[in-house]
């Protein structure tokens, strides 16, 4: 019978020092391999938020034009227009709020005669909320802060509402300054706050409004000629860098 033969491999033990390096030295790559894909899953989760939260634009539905205190001179116009409308949030996963409301009043839907502004703005349309807000517009004539009317165009003004059928036409225009966000109730906020500010403008144009004669007792009032409330269709979204 052959002889056995016995082979001896040498343990070899690391020092504590060792391999507490080792342990130390696995965890660094771990944590470094876990951050490099946190940061690839939110730039990705970024990537798709931004195209599936791409915000509609606000919906404008102009519900009345008011006009009173018309008083039209050789070189000025003086007036008061009052209009309420309804802005709607038509997204489904998407806020707004809304910082500023700015109006302009235009004849025959070009020529600037009043700019105005919503009071006390500073609220909030959650995803298919809807709003009603009314705005004031305001000119004599002499404000440093308001288009001059040439005179061709009071001419105009004046020989439409005093003669003819009494109609004039005008236009209104607002430019609404805000910040789309991820609505709280939607899965997508608890991963990553997004948010986008934009300016809408809006133009609702051909609003013919008939006008009464002014007396020496009253002045030149009138109101719109439309049988109910109708949607501003020209919605320009621009977006704030």
């Amino acid at each position: 019978m052959a002889a056995s033969t016995t082979i001896f491999l040498p343990i070899i033990v690391l020092p504590d020092h060792r391999r507490h390096s080792t342990v130390v030295s696995r965890w660094f790559y771990l944590l470094i391999a876990s951050s490099v894909t946190t940061l690839i899953l939110l730039y990705t989760l970024n990537i798709i938020t931004q195209i599936s939260t791409s915000p509609n634009p606000l919906i404008f539905q102009i519900n009345s034009l008011s006009i009173s205190n018309l008083n039209i001179s050789d070189t000025k116009l003086a007036a008061t227009w009052n209009t309420s409308f309804k802005v709607q949030n038509p997204n489904t996963k998407l806020d707004f709020h809304v910082t500023r409301i700015d109006g302009v009043i235009y004849y025959n839907d070009e020529t600037p005669l009043c700019i105005g502004s919503v009071e006390g703005i500073g609220f909030g349309l959650r995803s298919k909320e809807e709003k009603i807000v009314w705005m004031e517009c305001v000119t004599s004539g002499w404000e440093g802060d308001q288009p001059i009317v040439e005179y061709p165009v009071l001419r105009l003004i004046e020989k439409e509402y005093k003669g003819g059928s009494g109609t004039v036409r005008f236009g209104v225009r607002l430019n609404v300054v805000g910040t789309y966000y991820i609505n709280k109730g939607t899965m997508l906020w608890w991963w990553w706050w997004w948010s986008r500010d934009v300016n809408v403008i809006t133009d609702c144009l051909g609003l013919n409004v008939h006008v009464g004669v002014a007396t020496e007792s009253q002045s030149g009032t009138g109101g719109l000629l439309f049988s109910g409330p109708r949607i501003c269709p020209f919605v320009v979204m621009q977006i704030v860098d």
